[in-house]
């Protein structure tokens, strides 16, 4: 860490086949200090294929990839199975802090990543990714790697602020337990 400045990179979780409606589990990404009076801001997040040997036409396909980055792991699926829960990526959800989608129309690969500017990462992060499919709307898993840079700036709050992040996250999980 140089300057409070901390820099996570990694793949969101990918397999092979297509399988509709099935998506892997979001990945966690360990922050967690125990220490409430220090915590960590997203100061930038950035998605895109990695390396030449993925650039294929399925990656650069007409369906819509999304990833969404968040703060428990209950906020990073795709679905839910009750009608009146938070569903796929939404600025509604207070667990969910940063969101990325694309659909390969566009002259670009990786469009710009949107970040919560009110957010505060007291425990861990979980990020997680898939596609929907261009016609029928089924989403399933990445089926190449999709890799993921997130620079973290080391923030000294209060207890109190640190407790009311918390508390915004859970409000949100009581309705979609």
């Amino acid at each position: 860490m140089k300057h409070n400045i901390h820099t996570i990179r990694g793949e969101i979780p990918w397999r092979n086949s297509m399988t509709p409606h099935f998506v892997l589990p979001p990945h966690q990404i360990y922050l967690d200090n125990m220490d409430f009076t220090h915590n960590f801001r997203v100061v930038d997040f950035k998605i895109f294929p990695t390396g030449p040997a993925y650039l294929t036409n399925k990656l650069h396909s007409s369906n819509s990839h999304m990833v969404m980055l968040a703060t428990k792991k209950s906020g990073a699926f795709p679905i839910r199975n009750q009608p009146d829960q938070v569903q796929g990526c939404t600025v509604r959800d207070n667990r969910q802090i940063g969101w990325c989608a694309w659909d390969n129309v566009s002259t670009t690969t990786i469009e710009q990543t949107v970040l919560d500017p009110t957010h505060l990462v007291v425990s861990d992060l979980w990020i997680n990714g898939w596609q929907i499919h261009h016609s029928n709307g089924e989403f399933f898993t990445f089926n190449q790697p999709v890799a993921y840079i997130i620079t973290l700036e080391l923030v000294t709050t209060s207890i109190d602020d640190a407790l009311m992040a918390l508390l915004r996250e859970r409000a949100q999980d009581t309705l979609a337990s």
